[in-house]
């Protein structure tokens, strides 16, 4: 029996025959990853990441018929048969290192009471934290990339070894830093105030009356 139903089986008892269970999901070190770096390429595109994976997780279990209770601000809670709980977390946990190469999400579920109205919401919210946090703790070391004395490091977090082949002219990037800059969404908001500025019949240019040069660090 995996470790988590062993967890839920000795401290619910007859519970573990309730048709409902809670699923929430809750992402780890947030800040951490996407202030790693002072670029803001990176931050805009780690930022928008883990917003729109956790808005796909949302977007899964709601089209596989389970209520998402809300999916937002790196938060999941859902009810989902106890049934699909272990698979369900699986699925999430291993998105976020997946997709990111270093980002990751700690999930986990519980059967609700018989007849599911034993709990008001507030203390069912309370109750999944409480869990949640002792999950957090639990869990193994986050994926973690050794930079060699040898090793060039990536100029943007300074922590893992830069990939030569990933390199802009200027910049020795790693693959995560390097997905960062790249992801589809990274430039949003500057576009989305060119087009609010093109609606009005002007440009961003002509406004200004100078060349626009989109800032790459905090400082700047």
């Amino acid at each position: 029996m995996p470790a988590q139903n062993q967890d839920v089986a000795a401290n619910e008892g007859g519970a573990a025959h309730s048709t409902m269970a809670l699923l929430v999901a809750d992402t780890d070190a947030t800040q951490s990853y996407v202030f790693e770096s002072n670029k803001l390429p990176e931050i805009r595109g780690a930022s928008r990441q883990l917003t729109d994976l956790n808005e796909e997780i949302g977007r899964n279990l709601a089209r596989a018929g389970h209520a998402v209770v809300y999916a937002g601000g790196g938060g999941l809670l859902a009810l989902v048969p106890p049934t699909e709980g272990d698979r369900l977390v699986e699925e999430i946990e291993s998105l976020y290192p997946q997709a990111t190469g270093a980002a990751t999400i700690t999930a986990a579920w519980r059967s609700l009471p018989p007849g599911d109205v034993q709990l008001s919401f507030g203390e069912a919210v309370n109750w999944a934290g409480h869990w949640l946090r002792r999950r957090k703790e639990s869990k193994a070391a986050p994926p973690f990339y050794e930079a060699l004395p040898f090793q060039t490091r990536c100029q943007s977090c300074q922590q893992r070894p830069a990939d030569a082949r990933l390199s802009f002219p200027d910049w020795a990037l790693c693959p995560v830093c390097h997905h960062k800059r790249n992801y589809v969404a990274r430039d949003y908001w500057f576009n989305e105030a060119d087009r609010q500025f093109q609606q009005g019949g002007m440009t961003y240019y002509q406004e200004t009356g100078s060349q626009v040069e989109i800032p790459l660090t905090l400082e700047e």
